[in-house]
């Protein structure tokens, strides 16, 4: 059985010292709105990526080379993969 990943509280910041750009988000379980932990995050085609928390927390640090164009995948063995097109 497939479940769909629901996506919350994505949010884009910008951080001062450094010129990258952070997505920040949680991600929780469509069926039940409980966090989902370990959730694997990347940008299609790119080597960026990271993993959410216990939590369901994640942050993903960008670099100058992301562009509108991408888009952002979370995959979690047993459910459905999702695409999430960035906008800067």
């Amino acid at each position: 059985m497939k479940f769909t990943i629901s996506l919350l509280s994505i949010f884009i910041s910008l951080i001062v010292h450094s010129q990258e750009k952070t997505i920040t988000g949680k991600v929780l379980n469509f069926e039940n709105n409980e966090p989902l932990a370990y959730v694997n995050i990347g940008i299609k085609n790119k080597t960026v990526g990271t993993v959410s928390n216990n939590n369901g927390l994640f942050n993903l640090s960008l670099n100058d080379k992301v562009t509108i164009k991408d888009t952002i995948i979370f995959s979690y063995i047993g459910f459905k993969t999702e695409n999430i097109w960035y906008q800067n």
